[in-house]
């Protein structure tokens, strides 16, 4: 999952010049946001894994990943569904990421099935809105 986290973190500050490389970062959990972020932020989040047997003493791992997309509110609507905003990133992080292997070894999809609706957040001095977006990656390995 480390080297999962990791690769994800480095798609995405490669393919998104818009996002500064320190606001797309590993989340402990998934409303954490650093106090420094700055609008758009981005927050990566281990989502578990399942395994399935498979034949051949091989075993089939489906490894999750949340990203997390937020947006500070200034204006609500656009917050949501202006060209800058949750929306808008949450689609460019798809077209990122859908699809791509991430030149991880043993890995032979990455797709996100699912993302959850758009919310709005609140921090200390700030109004936000996030989207979680589910990826999973999955990987045909060895059993240990």
């Amino acid at each position: 999952m480390k080297s999962l986290l990791t690769a994800v973190q480095t798609a995405l500050k490669a393919g998104l010049t818009d996002v500064r490389d320190r606001d797309i970062f590993i989340a402990p959990f998934e409303l954490y946001l650093p106090e420094a972020a700055k609008s758009p932020a981005i927050g990566i989040k281990d989502h578990g894994s399942r395994r399935r047997e498979l034949s051949g003493n091989m075993v089939e791992v489906a490894r999750a990943v949340m990203v997390i997309p937020w947006v500070r509110v200034i204006d609500p609507e656009k917050a949501v569904m202006g060209s800058g905003g949750v929306l808008a990133l949450s689609g460019l992080i798809q077209a990122l990421l859908d699809e791509n292997r991430l030149s991880l070894a043993n890995c032979i999809d990455g797709f996100c099935p699912n993302d959850s609706p758009s919310e709005m957040a609140f921090t200390k001095t700030a109004q936000w809105q996030r989207q979680e977006l589910i990826f999973t990656y999955t990987f045909e390995e060895e059993r240990p």
